[in-house]
Protein backbone atom coordinates (compact mmCIF):
# COMPACT_ATOMS: atom_id res chain seq x y z
CA UNK A 1 0.00 0.00 0.00
CA UNK A 2 2.78 2.39 0.84
CA UNK A 3 4.40 1.72 -2.57
CA UNK A 4 1.19 2.61 -4.44
CA UNK A 5 0.85 5.85 -2.53
CA UNK A 6 4.40 6.96 -3.42
CA UNK A 7 3.90 6.06 -7.08
CA UNK A 8 0.73 8.13 -7.33
CA UNK A 9 2.50 11.03 -5.70
CA UNK A 10 5.13 10.98 -8.47
CA UNK A 11 2.45 10.72 -11.18
CA UNK A 12 0.84 13.93 -10.00
CA UNK A 13 4.09 15.79 -9.47
CA UNK A 14 5.05 18.33 -12.14
CA UNK A 15 8.47 19.07 -10.74
CA UNK A 16 11.16 18.83 -13.44
CA UNK A 17 8.74 18.97 -16.37
CA UNK A 18 10.25 22.29 -17.49
CA UNK A 19 13.70 20.70 -17.62
CA UNK A 20 12.41 17.85 -19.76
CA UNK A 21 10.65 20.26 -22.12
CA UNK A 22 13.79 22.39 -22.38
CA UNK A 23 15.89 19.33 -23.16
CA UNK A 24 13.53 18.43 -26.00
CA UNK A 25 13.14 21.93 -27.49
CA UNK A 26 16.68 23.31 -27.04
CA UNK A 27 18.32 21.34 -29.89
CA UNK A 28 15.60 22.39 -32.33
CA UNK A 29 15.90 26.04 -31.33
CA UNK A 30 19.69 25.88 -31.51
CA UNK A 31 19.59 24.41 -35.01
CA UNK A 32 17.03 27.02 -36.13
CA UNK A 33 19.20 29.82 -34.72
CA UNK A 34 22.28 28.52 -36.49
CA UNK A 35 20.29 28.20 -39.73
CA UNK A 36 19.30 31.87 -39.46
CA UNK A 37 22.92 32.86 -38.87
CA UNK A 38 24.06 30.73 -41.83
CA UNK A 39 21.39 32.30 -44.05
CA UNK A 40 22.51 35.79 -43.03
CA UNK A 41 26.14 34.86 -43.75
CA UNK A 42 25.08 33.53 -47.16
CA UNK A 43 23.32 36.80 -48.01
CA UNK A 44 26.35 38.80 -46.83
CA UNK A 45 28.66 36.68 -49.01
CA UNK A 46 26.43 37.20 -52.05
CA UNK A 47 26.38 40.95 -51.40
CA UNK A 48 30.18 41.11 -51.09
CA UNK A 49 30.71 39.17 -54.31
CA UNK A 50 28.23 41.33 -56.24
CA UNK A 51 29.79 44.52 -54.86
CA UNK A 52 33.28 43.31 -55.75
CA UNK A 53 32.28 42.44 -59.31
CA UNK A 54 30.59 45.82 -59.68
CA UNK A 55 33.67 47.68 -58.42
CA UNK A 56 36.02 45.67 -60.65
CA UNK A 57 33.88 46.22 -63.76
CA UNK A 58 33.60 49.94 -62.96
CA UNK A 59 37.39 50.15 -62.63
CA UNK A 60 37.91 48.48 -66.01
CA UNK A 61 35.15 50.44 -67.76
CA UNK A 62 36.91 53.73 -67.04
CA UNK A 63 40.28 52.59 -68.33
CA UNK A 64 41.40 53.68 -71.82
CA UNK A 65 42.55 50.09 -72.49
CA UNK A 66 40.59 47.68 -70.27
CA UNK A 67 42.25 44.57 -71.73
CA UNK A 68 45.67 45.74 -70.59
CA UNK A 69 44.60 46.18 -66.95
CA UNK A 70 42.42 43.09 -66.48
CA UNK A 71 44.53 41.87 -63.58
CA UNK A 72 44.02 45.19 -61.78
CA UNK A 73 40.26 44.88 -62.29
CA UNK A 74 40.31 41.37 -60.83
CA UNK A 75 42.28 42.66 -57.86
CA UNK A 76 39.72 45.42 -57.28
CA UNK A 77 36.91 42.85 -57.39
CA UNK A 78 38.51 40.33 -55.05
CA UNK A 79 40.71 42.40 -52.73
CA UNK A 80 39.26 45.88 -53.04
CA UNK A 81 42.36 47.58 -54.46
CA UNK A 82 44.27 47.51 -57.79
CA UNK A 83 47.52 46.37 -56.16
CA UNK A 84 45.90 43.20 -54.86
CA UNK A 85 47.22 43.62 -51.34
CA UNK A 86 45.41 42.47 -48.24
CA UNK A 87 42.88 39.74 -47.66
CA UNK A 88 40.09 38.93 -50.11
CA UNK A 89 36.71 40.46 -49.30
CA UNK A 90 35.26 36.92 -49.24
CA UNK A 91 37.13 34.02 -47.62
CA UNK A 92 38.85 31.72 -50.15
CA UNK A 93 37.85 33.87 -53.16
CA UNK A 94 40.75 34.45 -55.53
CA UNK A 95 41.43 36.39 -58.69
CA UNK A 96 41.62 33.07 -60.56
CA UNK A 97 37.89 32.64 -59.88
CA UNK A 98 37.03 35.84 -61.77
CA UNK A 99 36.81 35.99 -65.55
CA UNK A 100 36.77 39.19 -67.58
CA UNK A 101 35.23 39.54 -71.02
CA UNK A 102 35.40 42.71 -73.10
CA UNK A 103 32.94 42.60 -75.95
CA UNK A 104 32.35 44.94 -78.84
CA UNK A 105 28.65 45.57 -79.48
CA UNK A 106 27.21 47.25 -82.58
CA UNK A 107 25.83 50.68 -81.79
CA UNK A 108 23.16 50.74 -84.48
CA UNK A 109 19.44 50.27 -84.66
CA UNK A 110 18.10 53.60 -83.58
CA UNK A 111 14.50 54.59 -84.14
CA UNK A 112 15.04 55.29 -87.85
CA UNK A 113 17.02 52.04 -88.30
CA UNK A 114 20.47 53.46 -88.95
CA UNK A 115 21.39 55.97 -86.29
CA UNK A 116 23.55 55.09 -83.34
CA UNK A 117 21.66 54.30 -80.17
CA UNK A 118 24.24 55.58 -77.69
CA UNK A 119 26.82 58.32 -77.89
CA UNK A 120 30.04 57.11 -79.39
CA UNK A 121 31.13 55.39 -82.55
CA UNK A 122 29.63 52.53 -84.47
CA UNK A 123 30.68 50.10 -81.72
CA UNK A 124 30.58 50.29 -77.96
CA UNK A 125 32.49 48.05 -75.57
CA UNK A 126 31.00 46.19 -72.63
CA UNK A 127 33.08 44.87 -69.74
CA UNK A 128 31.68 41.72 -68.12
CA UNK A 129 33.09 40.26 -64.91
CA UNK A 130 31.80 36.94 -63.68
CA UNK A 131 32.68 34.42 -61.01
CA UNK A 132 31.77 31.14 -59.36
CA UNK A 133 32.33 30.58 -55.64
CA UNK A 134 31.96 27.46 -53.50
CA UNK A 135 30.04 28.51 -50.37
CA UNK A 136 30.85 26.61 -47.19
CA UNK A 137 29.22 28.78 -44.54
CA UNK A 138 28.68 27.03 -41.21
CA UNK A 139 28.28 23.64 -42.87
CA UNK A 140 24.58 23.27 -42.11
CA UNK A 141 23.77 22.56 -45.76
CA UNK A 142 26.12 19.56 -45.75
CA UNK A 143 24.75 18.47 -42.38
CA UNK A 144 21.20 18.18 -43.72
CA UNK A 145 22.43 16.50 -46.91
CA UNK A 146 22.01 19.34 -49.40
CA UNK A 147 25.67 19.21 -50.43
CA UNK A 148 27.79 22.07 -51.71
CA UNK A 149 26.33 25.39 -52.74
CA UNK A 150 27.94 27.19 -55.67
CA UNK A 151 27.32 30.91 -55.96
CA UNK A 152 27.70 32.58 -59.32
CA UNK A 153 27.38 36.17 -60.35
CA UNK A 154 28.26 38.68 -63.01
CA UNK A 155 28.27 42.40 -63.66
CA UNK A 156 28.31 44.22 -67.00
CA UNK A 157 29.22 47.82 -67.58
CA UNK A 158 29.80 49.93 -70.65
CA UNK A 159 33.46 50.77 -71.15
CA UNK A 160 33.64 54.55 -71.54
CA UNK A 161 37.36 54.86 -72.14
CA UNK A 162 37.86 51.88 -74.46
CA UNK A 163 38.77 52.41 -78.07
Amino acid sequence: MIGKFRLRRWQRSERGIAAVEAALVAPVLLFAGLAVIDGAYLMLTIHKIESGLSAGAAYLSRSPAPASVESFGRNVAVKGNPAGTGDPIVKDWSTDDVTVTIQSVANTGGEDGGDTVLRGGDAIYVVRMQTRYEYDGLGLLKLVGLGDLELSGFHEERAFGAR
